[in-house]
């Protein structure tokens, strides 16, 4: 998806000082819509102007670019981007933010910009951008015949991946995780159109080959993951070096997963058995996971759902699961006030990745406070249950005394 101007609008006539920087920057962000900071508001031009003003609904109106020709152009306030950015993000376009980096007042001719991060449907952090599920971006390689599965949510800081046999693993893998966004290696066009049919709301990234290589993949892993599964990690890793122009503290080691763990469930029966939407309609109404849902935290209802995508087979996990169903159950007053609780609890993990990413605002950091303060209660609640995995779960929790 290229947005550079035409040939017709970019080279004709003398140029302003500020619509060269414009295209200079431009060209190392084709196909992004770029966000030009210019004062109170976010300019955009050319090509990346119609497309904004058709999308965003909002005026289109133009610039003297030199010589009479006129530049088309929109713009929207910079203390109000996020709802924009969210809607281009939904049209499956990205979005690149190009700041002022020096005081107007200080510069010596034009100011000074540069791009300091690149949102894209798989790289959003923002409230505005994102809904109740994991916000996954996928990276896949093939490796003769078998699939390499990367999946990050920079929004919460899960990372986690698995080897494949099959394309039938693999279109279900994609149903689970329901990922906006995947990188593919440039080789791999022909399963990039396949999966476009399959997925039309994932947009699909074609890198170099050599985009996809292990560096750094250690920081992020306890143990040594197949070499096809550290290069899809590895492409995850660079690209989100790449767009968010951070170092991501907040990402959790990469959890090397297996399917047959679980109770594979492939595309067609995650559909028939109506898990996660209805087999008419849209949204979770109607579905397993509607008629389930009752959790008052947002990490909780994440957590559902990918109990639901991966049901345990190992007799013994299963038996500690409904042990702890069972010691819920027995005392419901206990019960009741631990969800008294938990509901002043925050999405604590999409806030802390805001505030690893430096996007955190002030009452954001308030609610990440509260939120916290609510963790040594929930702790000993938990310790009242006579259930193993509570048990567990109440000794794993930090009650950071020292925050």
């Amino acid at each position: 998806m290229n947005s550079f101007p035409s040939s017709k609008e970019g080279v004709r006539g003398r140029l302003t000082p500020m619509m060269k920087q414009y295209l200079e920057i431009k060209r190392q962000y084709p196909d992004c819509i770029l966000f030009f900071r210019m004062g109170d508001f976010y300019e955009m031009f050319f090509e990346d102007a119609r497309t904004a003003s058709r999308i965003l609904e909002i005026a289109l109106t133009s610039r003297e670019k030199g010589e009479r020709e006129k530049v088309p152009m929109c713009g929207i306030p910079y203390h109000a981007a996020s709802p924009y950015i969210a809607k281009l993000l939904q049209h499956g376009y990205k979005v690149a933010i190009c700041e002022q980096v020096e005081d107007p007042r200080a510069a010596r001719g034009i100011v000074r910009r540069e791009v300091v991060r690149v949102i894209t449907p798989g790289m959003a952090v923002e409230e505005e951008s994102l809904g109740d599920e994991n916000n996954y971006l996928m990276a896949l390689c093939e490796e003769e015949g078998s699939y390499a599965l990367g999946f990050l949510d920079l929004s919460t800081g899960d990372f986690k991946g698995c080897l494949l046999e099959g394309r039938e693993l693999l279109e279900g893998e994609i149903t689970k995780n329901s990922p906006r966004e995947a990188l593919l290696p440039a080789g791999m066009k022909a399963m990039g159109k396949y999966l476009e049919k399959l997925f039309p709301w994932m947009l699909i990234n074609y890198l170099p080959v050599e985009y996809f290589d292990a560096q750094g993949v250690e920081r992020f892993s306890e143990d040594s993951p197949p070499p096809p599964l550290q290069r899809a990690a590895g492409a995850i890793l660079r690209y989100v070096l790449e767009t968010q122009k951070v170092e991501p503290a907040h990402i959790r080691p990469l959890e090397v997963y297996r399917t047959e763990q679980y109770l594979i469930l492939d595309e067609t029966t995650q559909r028939n058995l109506e898990l996660f939407s209805p087999l008419r309609g849209s949204g979770r109404k109607g579905s397993l996971l509607g008629v389930l849902d009752r959790t008052v935290t947002a990490m909780g209802r994440r957590r559902l759902r990918q109990w639901l995508a991966y049901p345990l087979r190992d007799l013994v996990e299963i038996g500690r699961r409904l042990e702890a169903v069972a010691s819920l159950k027995e005392t419901p007053l206990e019960r009741d006030t631990l969800r008294e609780i938990l509901e002043g609890v925050s999405d604590i993990e999409r806030l802390n990745a805001r505030l690893a990413l430096g996007r955190a605002n002030p009452r954001e950091l308030v609610a990440l406070k509260e939120s916290l303060e609510r963790v040594p209660e929930i702790r000993e609640r938990l310790l009242s249950f006579g259930s193993d995995l509570l048990q567990e779960i109440a000794q794993g929790l930090d009650p950071l005394e020292e925050v």
